[in-house]
């Protein structure tokens, strides 16, 4: 049985610097020498237009200011965003790839569309409008599916200006992605599963909400499907361990299990629910959710109630030590995209996020 799990963000604040979102943690203590990770920002910013939205409105403003301040001062013009900043303030020369720059662009297009204060949705605005891509040059699934995420995040007039450029992409992932290479065993977009790649699906699924192109429904409900058959035995989720990995040729991996992957399939399945009504879909995204309070193959609770953390991965001995921001990020992306059927909801009591 699910069981109804109440759980703080009280860890967020934690981890949260007049900088950004520290990177990481150990048994519960921010390591201020860590350093910050661009993405984990650019999902916390995310984060922070549900929690705006369902009632947590002082902190959930404070931090996406400080989050959203943090990508500006990542941003490079011409060559995106940098991945990280050293605890001294450094920012080395690497590089958010084209995927992650998608993940980024998706939290400023979420904040640009969200309730939030109007100053930092209009400079949401503008970082968007400086970070747009040629959308043609795109030829990397998981970019093509984190833009189309990111477009689907848009308000509805920006969204019209790149719909043709949202089509292209959705054309691409189908034609020259999922058609390609499927086969009667392998119902997917490339040779080999990566970490977050039910992005893949998902991507597709916010292709047919703009576009109401049936092609895209048809190809995301099968991948979902090949997705649900290999993730879940008998309501158990199992996602791919990073170990080993998985590929068409070669059986998946068990361990580690990270909590970023069981968010990104958690957060498609309750999308897809959103976009077709199917319980199923909802039924196996609270399979999903529920991963993080024991429904593993260790029955494990990644949850440290103590510290109010989530801990880094499920290995063969158990948890990970750490308890950074990716875990705990991940964790609150997937409870506050639920849906009913199942009774999920977010109060300023506080800050404690209640998981039906």
């Amino acid at each position: 049985m699910l069981t109804r799990t109440p759980f703080s963000v009280r860890y967020l604040r934690r981890l949260t610097d007049r900088v950004g979102l520290l990177r990481r943690a150990e048994f519960g203590e921010p390591d201020s020498f860590g350093g910050y990770d661009t993405i984990d920002n650019a999902l916390a910013l995310r984060l922070c237009t549900r929690l705006f939205a369902q009632g947590i409105q002082d902190d959930a403003a404070a931090w996406a200011s400080i989050y959203l301040r943090f990508l500006f001062q990542a941003f490079r013009r011409g060559t995106g965003f940098c991945a990280g900043r050293e605890p001294l303030g450094d920012w080395p020369d690497t590089m958010l790839t084209l995927a992650q720059l998608g993940q980024a662009a998706r939290a400023l297009a979420a904040v640009s569309n969200s309730e939030l204060p109007g100053v930092i949705r209009d400079r949401a605005q503008t970082l968007w409008n400086a970070v747009t891509p040629d959308f043609a040059k795109i030829r990397c699934p998981r970019a093509a599916a984190h833009w189309l995420l990111a477009i689907g995040e848009l308000p509805p007039g920006e969204q019209r200006k790149v719909e043709g450029a949202a089509a292209r992409l959705a054309n691409w992932l189908v034609e020259d992605c999922h058609h390609a290479l499927r086969t009667s065993d392998w119902e997917w977009f490339d040779e080999r599963w990566l970490p977050g790649d039910a992005c893949l699906p998902h991507g597709l699924w916010a292709a047919y909400g703009m576009l109401g192109e049936q092609r895209c429904a048809r190809v995301a409900a099968a991948t979902t499907e090949f997705l649900i058959q290999q993730l879940f035995e008998d309501g158990l989720h199992v996602p791919v361990g990073t170990r080993g990995g998985w590929s068409r040729h070669c059986s998946k991996g068990v361990f580690d299990q990270l909590p970023s992957d069981v968010a990104a399939t958690a957060e498609m399945l309750s999308y897809a629910y959103d976009v077709t009504g199917s319980c199923r879909y909802a039924e196996y995204a609270d399979y999903a959710r529920a991963w993080f309070t024991g429904n593993n193959v260790k029955g494990l609770c990644m949850l440290d109630e103590t510290t109010g953390g989530v801990y880094d991965a499920i290995t063969p001995a158990g948890h990970a030590r750490g308890q950074g921001a990716m875990a705990t990020v991940s964790y609150l992306l997937s409870v506050t995209a639920a849906r009913a059927p199942q009774a999920t909801s977010v109060v300023d009591l506080g800050t404690v996020v209640c998981v039906g």
